[in-house]
């Protein structure tokens, strides 16, 4: 088990992960799961603490009320994870909606918390789950076993559908998207509906401590980032649509299916497709090279290079770094290569 997303807390920095379900890493990468057999390395990880699929990518952003504090988890230490309104909220969202193959959320403390009450809202948190009959309560290692005897070293897609949320009602939705190949986070904020986080997953990645140890006072873990709202200065994103009403999701084996009217986003292992939709991507200050082509995107992150190639319609740029989808039709595939 490793930690969830954050920037600097504790001095880990972790950004760009598959987000909260299961996974089986890279053989190079404990943070990046492995695409083929022969780069596997057989361990399922885990993500810790039951992250907000609405808050935890840019803690406290969309939350007004200054009395919430803290990691925006199930942790019962902090009020997220003891009042039982939002914990009913996170156990909704996990376990209700729409996740394709595997569910999954981590109660309890990544650390002791000694002086901390956390002995009732966990007990809360457990009494309230007997109200979902076909969630497990059990040990991650009896989880891990019965995922790789599932999954047998193949990383399914999963997602996690927060069709509201538990501080802005029906004016906020966040989906994610996980694969084998790229993770995505989709989120509607009033009649603005963008991508927040894009990465990709390459199994050659090596992680930076794989042969040498850190020797720092924080750690670095990392994907390769097309779309980030959280680290870059530009917070704009992948802006699909300005007059988006609320989305409704479905999801069959790997496929997530996300509507609202006649305009939708598709997700799927192999890309990413939009339909009647025209896309802006805003990269100013973006902390990865990039080189505009008509068809593609092509991106140098630290040595590694990667590609966001466009199906079905052309780049076009301005100087001030945003980049704009032009369809030819009234659907557009992004195949992140």
């Amino acid at each position: 088990a490793i930690c969830r997303d954050q920037v600097a807390t504790d001095a880990y920095t972790l950004v760009g992960g598959h987000f909260n379900t299961p996974y089986f890493p890279s053989k190079k990468n404990i943070f990046t799961p492995a695409s083929t057999k022969e780069n596997t390395l057989n361990v399922p990880v885990f993500r810790l603490l039951g992250s907000d699929p609405a808050h935890c990518y840019d803690e406290n952003k969309y939350i007004n009320d200054p009395d919430f504090k803290g990691c925006c988890t199930l942790e019962p230490v902090w009020k997220f994870g003891s009042n039982p309104e939002i914990v009913k909220w996170y156990f909704d969202t996990y376990f209700k909606n729409e996740s394709l193959n595997t569910s999954y959320a981590h109660l309890g403390q990544e650390n002791s918390f000694a002086n901390a009450k956390v002995l009732e809202p966990l007990e809360m948190q457990l009494e309230m789950l007997k109200n979902y009959p076909d969630v497990k309560i059990q040990k991650m290692c009896d989880s891990g076993e019965e995922f790789k005897a599932k999954f047998n070293g193949v990383t399914p897609a999963s997602a996690c559908s927060a069709l509201t949320d538990w501080a802005n009602g029906d004016n906020m939705q966040s989906i994610y998207y996980n694969c084998k190949n790229y993770m995505a986070n989709i989120i509607r904020v009033g009649e603005r509906a963008y991508l927040r986080a894009l990465y990709k997953f390459d199994e050659t990645l090596k992680e930076h401590y794989l042969n040498t140890p850190c020797k720092t006072w924080d750690a670095l873990y990392e994907n390769l980032p097309i779309v980030d709202t959280v680290v870059w200065p530009d917070k704009g994103g992948m802006i699909l649509d300005t007059n988006a009403t609320p989305f409704t999701v479905s999801g069959e084996d790997e496929t997530l299916k996300i509507c609202w009217g006649e305009k939708s986003a598709t997700f799927t292992p192999d890309g990413i497709t939009l339909k009647n939709l025209a896309p802006t991507l805003t990269m100013t200050g973006a902390r990865v090279p990039m080189t505009l082509c008509s068809n593609h995107l092509d991106f140098c992150y630290k040595g590694t290079s990667y590609s966001l190639v466009l199906e079905g319609g052309t780049f076009s740029g301005k100087k001030e770094g945003s980049m704009y989808f032009n369809p030819d039709g009234d659907e557009i595939t992004l195949k992140i290569q």
